[in-house]
C-alpha cells in the first residue's frame, strides 16, 4: 500500500514564539520554565528538521543520515556564539485503548483472531516508547558533544500523528522523534553607552563622553578633523589646520618672494584677498603672521628680510579694512625651511609667509 506522507523540507527557518503553532500540554517535559521559554519566549530563528523515524525501535538509516546534518548544524550556530535551545520531542502512531473501540470488542474466536493483525497500543506504552525515542537520541546528541543543558525532552504519545494510519508502513512512520533548534533573541544592548543600540551603531566603539550621531558615530561639527568630545577650539574655520585638540591653526599662505626682497608679487595676490576675506568673515580670530628665507645671504640679514616680508602681508592686510589689533608679525629667516634649499625650487618654497590663528 502507498505511503501517504505529509512532504517536509530536511531543515525549515521560521519565526515563531512556540514549540507548536498551538498551545498544548507535553506529556513529560523538563519543567515549567522551559515550556514558558518556548511558549512565549522570543526567538531570533526557529529551526525545525524532518523527522527522525524509528524501525523497529532503531533510527532508520536516512535518519541517521539528517541526524548528522542536525549535529553539524547546532554546532556551527554554537561556533557563531548564538544562545540556543534544542527540542526533542518523541512521537508514536495511534494508540487503541479508546473506550468506544474496546466497549464493542469481544471474546469471540474470530475477534480473537482479528486481534492478532489489528496494531494495539496502549497510551501507557504510547507514553514510554515516545518518551524512550526522545531519550535515545538526546543521548545520542550528548555522546556527540552537544551540552545536555541545552536539550528540552518531551515526549507527545500518539497525539500528533502526521501519517496515515491505514498501513504498517504508514503507521510505522509515525515513531518519531522531532528536534528543532531555537535561537534565542538578544535584547538590542548598548554596549558602548553612547545612546545608540548596537543594532543601529555603525561606530560601535564610540569613547565614553563622546556626542554621536544617529548611527552613533562621533561627532566633527566642524569638519577640522578632530572630534567634538575632545575638540577644544569647536568653531575651527574651514580649511585650516589644527593640532589633536582642534586648536593652534595653522594656514600656508601661498606667498613667495623674489631673492632679497619683501614686495608682493601680482602672482599670489589672490591667495592674500582669500586670507582677507577669512579673517572678515571670522572677526574673533587674530593672525600671526610668520615671514620665511630662503638660506641665500646672511642668516642676519635673512632675518630681517623675514620680518619685512610678514610686515608687509600685515600692511596689505591693515589697507584693506582688517584691524590692525588683530594682526601681529614675526620673521624666522631661514630656520625653518619645509623644502630643501639645494635646489631653485627647494629655495622659493622657503621663501614664504604663514600665519598662525588664535581667537
Amino acid at each position: 500500500m502507498k505511503r501517504l506522507i505529509i512532504p517536509t523540507l530536511i531543515a525549515t527557518s521560521l519565526v515563531a514564539s512556540s514549540t507548536y503553532d498551538y498551545s498544548y500540554d507535553a506529556i513529560n517535559q523538563t519543567n515549567s520554565t522551559e515550556k514558558s521559554l518556548f511558549m512565549y519566549g522570543k526567538f531570533e530563528k526557529i529551526i525545525r528538521f524532518d523527522m527522525l523515524n524509528f524501525e523497529d525501535g532503531v533510527l532508520s538509516s536516512k535518519s541517521n543520515e539528517l541526524y548528522s546534518e542536525i549535529v553539524k548544524t547546532i554546532k556551527q550556530y554554537q561556533k557563531d556564539s548564538k544562545e540556543l535551545k534544542i527540542s526533542v520531542i518523541g512521537h508514536t502512531s495511534q494508540t487503541t485503548d479508546d473506550l468506544s473501540e474496546n466497549s464493542i470488542d469481544s471474546d469471540t474466536y474470530a475477534n480473537r483472531i482479528q486481534n492478532l493483525f489489528r496494531p494495539k497500543l496502549s497510551t501507557e506504552e504510547s507514553d514510554k516508547q515516545s518518551l524512550d525515542y526522545a531519550n535515545s537520541i538526546a543521548s545520542k546528541l550528548t555522546n556527540d558533544g552537544i551540552d545536555q543543558s541545552l536539550l528540552v525532552v518531551e515526549n507527545r504519545g500518539g497525539e500528533d500523528r502526521a501519517f496515515s494510519q491505514e498501513s504498517c508502513s504508514s503507521r510505522e512512520l509515525n515513531n518519531r522523534v522531532m528536534v528543532a533548534i531555537y535561537l534565542v533573541k538578544q535584547p538590542d544592548k548598548d554596549s558602548d553607552n553612547d545612546g545608540v543600540l548596537d543594532g543601529m551603531d555603525k561606530c560601535p566603539n564610540s569613547p565614553k563622553g563622546a556626542i554621536v550621531d544617529k548611527n552613533g558615530c562621533c561627532l566633527d561639527s566642524d569638519g577640522d578633523g578632530v572630534y567634538d568630545y575632545k575638540d577644544k577650539c569647536p568653531n575651527t574655520p574651514k580649511g585650516v589646520k589644527v593640532n589633536e585638540e582642534g586648536c593652534t591653526l595653522v594656514k600656508t599662505l601661498k606667498v613667495n618672494f623674489k631673492t632679497a626682497s619683501y614686495e608682493i608679487l601680482q602672482d599670489y595676490m589672490d591667495d592674500i584677498v582669500e586670507f582677507k576675506e577669512f579673517l572678515q568673515t571670522y572677526p574673533t580670530y587674530k593672525a600671526n603672521i610668520i615671514g620665511h628665507t630662503d638660506n641665500v645671504g646672511k642668516e642676519s640679514a635673512n632675518l630681517v628680510l623675514s620680518q619685512k616680508r610678514a610686515d608687509s602681508i600685515k600692511q596689505f592686510l591693515i589697507d584693506n579694512g582688517i584691524e590692525s589689533t588683530r594682526l601681529s608679525t614675526e620673521g624666522k629667516g631661514e630656520l625653518e625651511p619645509i623644502s630643501s634649499n639645494d635646489t631653485e625650487e627647494g629655495k622659493k618654497e622657503n621663501r614664504r609667509i604663514e600665519v598662525t590663528i588664535s581667537e
